[in-house]
Formats: structure tokens, C-alpha cells, sequence
């Protein structure tokens, strides 16, 4: 390595400048995502030589969910994201060092030790000039870890293992927390992609849930089914449709939508009893496409009523007979079996309030004054 780079390297001003300049970056990164790209070009820049990549990954799956890679030829690049990944001995390494630990690789895990390996051989060695490494690894989840790792020619070992732990020790506290604040937006996010999901379909069951059934959110109509067991179910959050075939075919939907695995369809009619229905599963966009962070995937499922039983016809011939709105048919319904107003405010989610209001509207369109009353005009009409 020539004399004036490695001076460079260990000058304290320049590890000082460095460190500040790619914190700064990493705490714009939550605010801005291309902060996390800036950080990554930072570092392979100030460091003549090197290459740098900032992952998250999933150990136990040996899956990397994102990355900013600089500095490494385009090919290996692909190669390592199609491929070698999955072989890289160095993820067994990480479980034995706690998160936020400096390694460095000649120290504590050194390259030579990984000579019998397809990914020492195959990928590490080719590209000639990035067999040493410094890291820092974060846990940012039980399933998946954040790791920011220069890789630099192991000739230059000695003089770039000071100088790059030194300033990923200096960033540690700020990519720790730029980190956690990501992951905060996205849980936020999340809440509001659930939201707005349900706005305008409260006339359907409708409801959010994760890959593992998980209840986000669900719609008005949908929280009935859920009591009422009609349809569907939440048992401890857990969303289930009480039609085995059904429920088996969401969760294979839920599976390869996930997975990204093509499907030829994510729609799927069915009966139960008398009435036909049609489910439909979608995934939620991300509204953040580029944090270091695991993604939880949302899925909004839809169950729409396609051709109903005689009875719920002849309420709803009887709600636009006399103008009654869709809440105010529901209310007709439920009252229809005898049910008292509180009875009835309970199993549509209102208040008691809410369900007098509506049937004193109910009363002037209907021209009835009492609800014993309205409930012998709908059995009358039935």
C-alpha cells in the first residue's frame, strides 16, 4: 500500500472527518432513505480500495432481504445475491459475537479458515482484493440482522483494520439508532396502510392480517361475522374462515403472495349454506420500498356476498322499498330475529345511541312509531 495512503488511513483528523460525515448520513437515512446509500458510497470512497456493503439478512433462512453494496464488480455482485449468499460461512459467525461487536476478520474470524469453502474459493478469491474485512452486525430482530462490512486487500490488512473499526466503531450509536427509528416508521406505517385499507368498506367483511393470520384491522361488518362466528372466526388475534377448504386456500394465497410465487389467481368463490360468496386476497403496497429493515407483509381480504339467501333478499327488497340506508338494513336484520336494541347495537359494534338514532329514522321512513311494531311490517313483508 503506498506510504501517503496508509498515513492517510491512520491520520486521526481523517477518521474524525469520516465518522462525522457518515453519521450524518445514517441519521438522514430514517427521513430519507437514499441516506443509506450515501453512508455505503462514503465509506468505499474515503477508503481507497475497498468495498462496502450494508445487508439485512435472515440467518436462519440464509435469505438477504436488502442491501447497498458499493465497491464490488457488478457480476459478483448478482452472483452473491442469487447465490453465494446462501453459502456464506461467515453468517455462522455472527451467532457467536453479541450485536453491536466490531469484528474484524483477521482477528477473529480469519479468511484463511474458510479456504475448503465453495464461497472462499468460487466468489472471495477472484476478485482478489477484498479477503480481509471489518463489520458490525446489529440485531434488529429475532429473524433478521443488520451488517455493515468493508472488505479491503488482506496485503493492507494491518492498516485498514484500525483505521475502519475505529469509525464503525464511531457510527455504531447512530446506525443503531437510525435503525430502530426505521423500524418504528415502519410499524407506524403499517397501522396506517390497515386503515386506509378498510376506508369505504365498511358495508363488507373485510380485514388486514399478516402472513401468520394476524388481525390488523378489520371493518365493521367483518367484527360482527367475527362474534357472531359466521363465516369467519378470530380466535387469539387469528383470523380463520370456517370453511376448511377455504381457510386452507387463504393460507396458501397468504404463503405465495409472500414469497412472491406467481398465482393465477387471488380470488376465490364459494358457498356456505344458501348464499355464494367470493373471497379476495391482495397485498398491501409498502410505502417505503428501501429501509435495511424486515418488511411485514399486510394482506387485505375481502368476503363479498354474491347472491344471498331468500331472507337477506327480502330485507334488503325492504330497505329499498322504503330508502333505509345500508347501516339501517343491517339493523332491520338483526332486529328481525327478535332482537332487543341493545342486543342488536352489540352485535353491529355501535353504540346504543347509534342504533336509537337509526331506528328513529327507521320509524318516519318506514311510518312505523314502535319497533315491535317495524319488526311485525318485516315479517309481514319477509
Amino acid at each position: 500500500m503506498a506510504g501517503y495512503v496508509s498515513h492517510k488511513l491512520i491520520d486521526r483528523k481523517f477518521i474524525s472527518d469520516t465518522s462525522n460525515i457518515v453519521g450524518e448520513a445514517f441519521d438522514r437515512a430514517p427521513f430519507d432513505s437514499s441516506g443509506w446509500s450515501e453512508a455505503v458510497d462514503i465509506l468505499s470512497g474515503s477508503f481507497p480500495g475497498s468495498a462496502v456493503a450494508l445487508k439485512n439478512v435472515d440467518p436462519a433462512a440464509r435469505t438477504l432481504r436488502f442491501d447497498c453494496i458499493e465497491g464490488f464488480d457488478p457480476d459478483f455482485i448478482r452472483s452473491f445475491r442469487d447465490y453465494y449468499m446462501q453459502v456464506n460461512p461467515w453468517l455462522d459467525c455472527f451467532a457467536k459475537v453479541g450485536p453491536g461487536s466490531i469484528i474484524i476478520s483477521e482477528r477473529d474470524f480469519p479468511a484463511r479458515d474458510f479456504a475448503h469453502t465453495e464461497f472462499y474459493n468460487d466468489w472471495l478469491i477472484p476478485q482478489k482484493n477484498v479477503e480481509a474485512a471489518s463489520a458490525i452486525m446489529l440485531e434488529a430482530s429475532a429473524t433478521d440482522i443488520i451488517v455493515l462490512t468493508m472488505h479491503y486487500p488482506l496485503g493492507g490488512a494491518e492498516i485498514f483494520d484500525r483505521s475502519t473499526s475505529e469509525v464503525l466503531l464511531r457510527v455504531r450509536g447512530q446506525l443503531k439508532r437510525s435503525v430502530e427509528m426505521a423500524r418504528t416508521f415502519e410499524r407506524i406505517l403499517g397501522q396506517e396502510r390497515s386503515v386506509s385499507a378498510l376506508l369505504a368498506r365498511s358495508d363488507d367483511i373485510a380485514f388486514v392480517i399478516d402472513e401468520e393470520r394476524c388481525l390488523d384491522a378489520a371493518s365493521e361488518m367483518a367484527e360482527v361475522h367475527f362474534r357472531s362466528r359466521h363465516l369467519i372466526s378470530s380466535r387469539l388475534n387469528v383470523v380463520s374462515v370456517l370453511i376448511p377448504d377455504i381457510d386452507s386456500w387463504l393460507r396458501r394465497t397468504l404463503h405465495c403472495l409472500a414469497s412472491d410465487v406467481p398465482l393465477d389467481s387471488t380470488s376465490r368463490i364459494f358457498r356456505h349454506g344458501k348464499d355464494v360468496h367470493q373471497i379476495v386476497v391482495g397485498l398491501l403496497p409498502r410505502s417505503i420500498s428501501s429501509l435495511p429493515i424486515s418488511w411485514r407483509r399486510q394482506f387485505l381480504v375481502t368476503i363479498r356476498t354474491l347472491s344471498a339467501s331468500s331472507d337477506d333478499q327480502s330485507v334488503m327488497e325492504f330497505g329499498s322499498a322504503f330508502g333505509l340506508t345500508p347501516s339501517e338494513i343491517r339493523l332491520c336484520s338483526v332486529l328481525a330475529q327478535n332482537y332487543t336494541l341493545k342486543e342488536a347495537a352489540d352485535t353491529l359494534s355501535v353504540t346504543h345511541e347509534t342504533a336509537r338514532q337509526r331506528l328513529k329514522t327507521i320509524f318516519q321512513k318506514t311510518g312505523t312509531n314502535r319497533q315491535s311494531e317495524l319488526v311485525a311490517l318485516l315479517k309481514r313483508l319477509m
